[in-house]
């Protein structure tokens, strides 16, 4: 996965594309926001805390998927509330568009 995709692999202008196999969406999916603890000193600039997490999606992404035309649809997040990013994303709402399409 390449954050954003390079411009040949990204027919559907998409920040990030993941390949997910069919199998895996009769599993319960959630989607997670990750975030930096900018308070820890680490040597990276990875993510290291979950902020926030959808709904189970794999319903609605199977919906996706069968559909004729593979419409996006927005998912609101829920920002968990042990999270150390909560203070400043509290007054903030964060939504998650995905769509799913065969390979």
């Amino acid at each position: 996965m390449r954050m954003p995709p390079d411009m040949i692999d990204n027919q559907y202008q998409a920040v990030a594309q993941f390949i997910v196999p069919k199998s895996y969406l009769e599993r319960k999916i959630k989607m997670f926001l990750l975030v930096k603890d900018e308070t820890k000193a680490t040597a990276h600039a990875m993510p290291d805390e979950i902020a926030g997490f959808t709904d189970i999606l794999s319903d609605a992404l199977m919906q996706i998927l069968f559909s004729t035309h593979h419409e996006r649809q927005i998912f609101p997040i829920q920002y968990d509330p042990k999270s150390t990013a909560l203070g400043a994303m509290q007054n903030t709402q964060t939504n998650f568009e995905i769509s799913c399409h065969p390979l």
